[in-house]
């Protein structure tokens, strides 16, 4: 089996009753060891209503369910897996995949981190800014030079 991220098409509107029902599939252990988690792609926003600040969590991509799979390599496998999840009322298909004969293809990690740190579920790397504190005018001194940093790539010559 191989685990990757999929995006699982559903009608706009039916991504918390298509949740449960696959989370009702867990429980009842059909399909607990290839789906692994299920999410609904949701960030939290604030907005102001009667001149208060209140946080709310909008979906960024309605219509669509985040679930990492560990998808069995051999076909009754996979399509019995697609079969179930297919048969959920409200679920139209997976992104990318043209009938529930072809096989559902991954989206790339980068592109799931991307979303999962969207959501909250991922730390973002912290971004370090260097603050600098030179005036205009003021001497500074370089201690490296340019050409001894290019010295070390392959290629340079003088």
């Amino acid at each position: 089996m191989a685990k990757g991220w999929y995006i699982l098409q559903v009608f706009s509107n039916y991504e918390n009753k298509v949740k449960n029902s696959i989370e009702r599939l867990i429980q009842t252990a059909e399909i607990s060891d290839e789906v692994l988690e299920t999410h609904i792609p949701v960030e939290e926003v604030f907005e102001v209503k009667g001149g208060k600040k209140k946080a709310v969590k909008k979906k960024f991509l309605p219509g669509y369910l985040l679930m990492e799979i560990d998808m069995p390599e051999d076909t009754v496998g996979w399509k019995s897996l697609l079969s179930r999840l297919l048969s959920i009322h409200g679920v139209t298909g997976f992104l990318g995949s043209v009938d529930k004969n072809t096989k559902p293809k991954p989206i790339p990690s980068e592109e799931a981190r991307a979303i999962l740190q969207k959501m909250g579920e991922l730390k973002s790397p912290e971004i370090v800014v260097t603050k600098v504190d030179f005036s205009l005018g003021e001497q500074v001194k370089i201690t490296v030079c340019f050409s001894e940093l290019c010295r070390c790539h392959r290629g340079y010559s003088p």
